[in-house]
């Protein structure tokens, strides 16, 4: 398409969807203009908080490290997973939290005009505490009176609550708090909404926005837009305070177990051990030993004290190992944390402790934020059951080595027990015992060492997330924007109508514009004539400058580049149905020829539905072209010359005939236009609709051109397929179209701007 088609194109649009509904369309765009200022006026503004965060990891380096480019390329786990921790920041659960803690589930509203508008913390009435039951949402207006009672309105009921400010009914159980340090109007009233604190939490967990600020960073960004800024910063500090606070209790239920266990061990080890001192005790009163007798046993165990040490220390292992090996066989799949760094000397065995630990350890954080179904869930559940079973299998086997070492040394120890033989039995029989207060004595010692050290590192569990910018909220809201809806509104007020409009046409099957024709078919437009307003059907005239009649002297223009110079023509006109206007474009057009000097003859050779002669004379149908046809009439009996001007003539139709398409096939037919076409130099034919009868491809083979008519809000789209194969397959010689009854609004460029 050319540069000229597009800006006619353009130019067409814009007259045809706008200029034409001119009104409508600023009807609409004051409309959608109108609704989005009373849009904005009264809507409530949206402020957005946000706040960012650093992810802590265990093993957080600085820069670019190979372990973070080997987990961007998914071959080494992140030691933090971020989506996971994107997850539980957007859960449920820990909204649930936030709710509570700051007191969410209960909205107070001020009464307005129009509006209704949150108060957040500055309410003069308060639910110190309440009962809903089953429901869902409780919502209420409450005023207070002058003696500081409380006026209730609950659907169409009012109720007076005045003692102890307590109301109970069935919808539930609520104590209200009068807030004397904030000022209130009389009459005033406040609109309490009390919501399900799990339905609430699922909505605001939807709206919180997490996202990660780089790729290669463990900082996350939280982003939260609420009516009420300052609500949405206390709860984006809440969610990131519970987060850690969570986050602590998950790494230290690993510690707490450990010292769980070692409490256990101390409660049996104290018991034992006093017991072992009895027996000293009981001994030496029993024997009448002296004080001494201890450093004479001293003396004959520092041979075997480096072996007692041994065996007080794969005794120490071989009792972990069974209590843990227990714990594991008896867990039935609900698995404990496994006590780390208890004297196991056997690395292998305590580095699959670590691991069991930290998947437990993620297994709980994927079940707070997951369904049970989660496939990475039970992934990680097939991982914690396929090590438990190293860890036995593990376990058994360092408990074969512990007990084959321990086997050999007892065997030196009681090679060594020989050469005491020389000791007297009751010495012999308390160095027995106090080997055993030895070992009893170490593992206690040990096992306090190791709470102390549990109990200091559940101590200083540092937060998970460390606040780099606290929740900020930003002065200017973010919704609703005033740009936006203002170009929205402007968009509908243009969109609106023209859609409409186009559906209509697209809907319509009639044809009320030349372009609906030029976009459709190849048939050239010779012309377009402006709708008769006159109540008189011929309008042009010797001196008529009307904006119609030069319409009919273009189109005389028109025919005859089309005919050029020569012999005489004959042109035809014709359309698809009756009442589209051809007799009236055939009589204004022959005026318009007869005008111009040439001698003009009218044929009324619609032989059906005749109209001809009662364009130009106001007699009855009696003698026409009919008679000539049919009888022996001469030519000069049938022609008439016409009052308007001296060069045109016509031939009515007479009378109708029952075969109109023979009486056209007829020799008297030729007859008829070799006489015509030797008297007068242009031939103006009326024939029927083309769209009905035959009539006029009859008259093929006499005519120099063709005029099929169209008529603008009565010719129908159908039509257009007739004119194309006439105009294609030469059916109609030189076929054009005339558009007739174009309105005097509609501006498309065929028309004068002058006149």
């Amino acid at each position: 398409m050319s540069s000229q088609d597009k800006n006619l194109d353009v130019k067409n649009f814009i007259d045809k969807y706008v200029l034409q509904y001119l009104y409508i369309n600023i009807l609409f765009l004051f409309l959608t203009i109108s609704g989005a200022y009373l849009y904005l006026r009264y809507a409530i503004p949206k402020f957005e908080a946000k706040t960012t965060i650093l992810i802590k990891s265990e093993k957080q380096k600085s820069g670019i490290s190979e372990e973070k480019l080997l987990g961007e390329l998914g071959i080494l786990n992140p030691d933090v997973n971020l989506e996971n921790e994107i997850q539980i920041l957007k859960s449920r659960t820990m909204m649930e939290q936030v709710v509570d803690e700051l007191g969410l589930n209960v909205s107070y509203y001020g009464v307005g005009r129009i509006t209704e508008n949150e108060i957040y913390k500055e309410s003069p009435i308060s639910v110190d505490s309440f009962d809903i039951g089953l429901n869902n949402k409780v919502e209420f207006k409450v005023s207070i009176n002058s003696d500081n009672t409380l006026n209730l309105k609950y659907g169409d009921s009012i109720f007076h609550v005045s003692q102890d400010l307590v109301f109970q009914n069935n919808i539930g159980f609520f104590r209200f708090k009068i807030n004397t340090s904030i000022p209130w109007q009389p009459k005033q009233e406040i609109i309490i909404s009390i919501v399900n604190t799990r339905a609430l939490a699922t909505s605001l967990a939807r709206k919180i926005i997490v996202v990660n600020v780089g790729d290669f960073s463990n900082v996350l960004e939280l982003r939260l837009i609420d009516p009420i800024g300052k609500k949405a910063v206390d709860i984006l500090n809440k969610l990131i305070e519970i987060y850690n606070n969570a986050a602590i209790e998950d790494k230290n239920k690993i510690s707490a177990n450990t010292l769980k266990f070692i409490e256990g061990r101390l409660f049996f080890l104290t018991q034992e051990l006093g017991d072992v001192e009895k027996d000293i005790e009981s001994f030496k009163r029993k024997n009448k030993i002296p004080m001494s007798i201890e450093t004479t046993a001293k003396s004959y165990s520092e041979n075997t004290e480096q072996y007692q040490k041994d065996l007080s220390s794969i005794a120490i292992q071989i009792e972990i190992l069974l209590a843990v090996q227990e714990n594991m066989k008896s867990s039935s799949g609900n698995f404990n944390y496994i006590p780390t760094n208890i004297g196991i000397n056997n690395q292998s065995v305590s580095t699959l402790f670590e691991k069991f630990n930290d998947l437990l350890i993620e297994k709980e954080r994927l079940s707070r934020s997951g369904t049970n179904n989660n496939p990475k869930l039970l992934t990680i559940e097939a991982q914690i059951d396929n090590i438990r079973q190293n860890i036995v299998s593990a376990i058994q086997d360092e408990l074969n080595n512990l007990k084959l070492t321990k086997l050999q040394l007892e065997k030196k120890v009681n090679q060594l027990s020989n050469f005491t033989n020389s000791i007297p039995k009751f010495e012999r029989e308390f160095l027995e015992i106090y080997r055993q207060q030895n070992i009893k004595e170490s593992l206690y010692l040990f096992l306090l060492q190791k709470r102390e050290e549990t109990a200091l590192s559940m101590a200083v569990t540092p937060n998970s997330a460390r606040v780099l910018d606290a929740a900020m909220v930003n002065a200017k809201p973010v919704e609703p924007k005033k740009t936006t809806i203002y170009l929205i509104a402007l968009m509908l007020g243009l969109g609106i109508p023209i859609i409409v409009i186009s559906v209509i046409s697209l809907l319509n099957d009639k044809l009320y514009y030349p372009t609906d024709i030029e976009n459709e078919i190849d048939t050239p437009i010779i012309g377009t004539i402006m709708q008769n307003k006159k109540e008189k059907q011929i309008i042009v005239s010797k001196n008529d400058k009307s904006a119609s009649a030069e319409m009919f002297r273009l189109l005389r223009t028109n025919l005859q580049f089309m005919l050029g110079p020569g012999k005489s023509k004959t042109i035809l006109i014709t359309s698809s149905v009756s009442g589209e206007g051809k007799t009236y474009i055939a009589v204004n057009l022959g005026v318009s020829i007869a005008l111009s000097g040439k001698k003009t003859i009218l044929l009324g050779l619609d032989l059906r539905k005749p109209k001809l002669k009662s364009y130009l004379v106001d007699k009855p149908e009696d003698v026409g072209i009919t008679n000539f046809l049919i009888s022996d009439l001469g030519i000069d009996d049938v022609i008439f010359k016409t009052e308007i001007n001296d060069n045109l003539y016509f031939i009515p139709s007479g009378p109708v005939p029952p075969n109109p398409s023979e009486l056209i096939l007829s020799k008297k037919m030729d007859e008829l236009m070799e006489i015509l076409q030797s008297r007068f130099e242009v031939i103006i034919i009326d024939t029927p609709p083309v769209g009905l009868v035959a009539d006029a491809l009859l008259l093929n083979k006499y005519i120099d051109t063709s005029i099929f008519v169209i008529r603008s809000g009565q010719s129908r789209k159908t039509s257009l397929r007739l004119i194309e194969d006439l105009y294609k397959n030469s059916k109609l010689k030189s076929l054009g179209i005339v558009f007739n009854g174009m309105k005097t609004r509609n501006r498309y460029g065929y028309g004068y701007g002058y006149g």
